[in-house]
């Protein structure tokens, strides 16, 4: 197959994916708002438990709808609700690990590992699922990851109510996600960390189509080289992972946010122009590494 082939190809797939994102994130980012004001309302525990149950829900709902050839309708419909689930999760996740580390360190320590831990799923995950889909269907992926929440909502129920507590709150969730909004604008602090993270996803999600171009275009890859090329970006998060240990003990992590936003920044911008696949692979090791970084940072400092 020819590179123009290629091209043609990954557009097309790209275009399709971008389409289902579409249907995923939309719905997600309406409800994201509305979504995090119930880890102040509930016992953060319960609502984290609460949202894989939904994901779980959602995900096994999938399963059988493959199984049985839904119409794709019913597919995006079920992928929107797991997407909007997600954004209960992830805000209560953040809430709940400063209640349950006892210093800062710990509370730093908590976000390494998480990063450490996205960054071996970003890299494991689109091989655990290629596995899959080798023995068996799509259906079969959907099924595993049931699995997986079901434990992950079992697990979550046994924190238990220490430090999980919920704020008495007496507006409505409308005025909560108001006021939530006017803090943002009013602290430049919160306001900075905010307009950094959107930015860092800005550019992970730019990253998806950039190693399209780069690796059919620019590097002459296959279809399956460009998947390595974002195999190594989930190493450098890694390497990432790694570093941020660093960051445990630290009083100011304001310069290591710095530095790392530079180097995911820069990375991306050299990779625009590497002429070879050693240079390409190193940016790519740099940018995973800046990216994971960033997080831990931002993370701990919204905390």
């Amino acid at each position: 197959m020819d590179r123009d082939t290629c091209v043609r190809i990954w557009s097309w797939r790209r275009d399709r994916y971008g389409g289902v994102a579409f249907i995923q994130l939309v719905p997600a980012a309406v409800a994201a708002p509305f979504f995090s004001t119930f880890s102040d309302r509930y016992r953060r525990d319960r609502a984290l438990a609460a949202g894989y149950a939904v994901q779980c829900g959602a995900v096994t709902a999938t399963t059988l709808a493959l199984v049985f050839d839904a119409p794709l309708a019913v597919l995006y419909a079920l992928a929107a609700v797991d997407a909007s689930a997600m954004t209960l999760t992830r805000p209560t996740q953040g809430a709940l690990l400063p209640l349950l580390a006892r210093t800062p360190e710990e509370l730093t320590a908590a976000n390494v590992a998480t990063g450490a831990i996205e960054s071996i799923s970003m890299l494991t995950g689109p091989v655990g699922a290629g596995l899959l889909l080798a023995v068996g269907n799509a259906g079969l992926v959907y099924l595993v990851m049931a699995v997986v929440l079901f434990l992950s909502t079992l697990m979550v129920t046994r924190i238990g109510p220490t430090a999980s507590f919920a704020v008495e709150v007496r507006t409505s969730v409308w005025s909560q996600t108001l006021e939530g909004f006017r803090y943002v604008v009013r602290d430049r602090r919160a306001s900075l960390l905010i307009v950094l993270s959107g930015a860092r996803f800005l550019q992970e999600g730019a990253t998806d189509v950039l190693l399209v171009v780069l690796g059919i275009s620019l590097l002459g890859m296959s279809e399956s080289g460009v998947g390595y090329l974002n195999a190594v970006f989930g190493a450098g998060g890694l390497v990432g992972a790694s570093l941020a240990v660093l960051l445990i003990g630290r009083r100011r992590l304001g310069p290591a946010l710095l530095v790392a936003a530079l180097l995911f920044a820069l990375a991306l911008v050299a990779l625009g122009m590497a002429s070879s696949r050693s240079v390409a692979i190193a940016l790519l090791v740099a940018g995973g590494c800046g990216h994971i970084l960033m997080d831990v940072s931002s993370r701990t400092l919204l905390q």
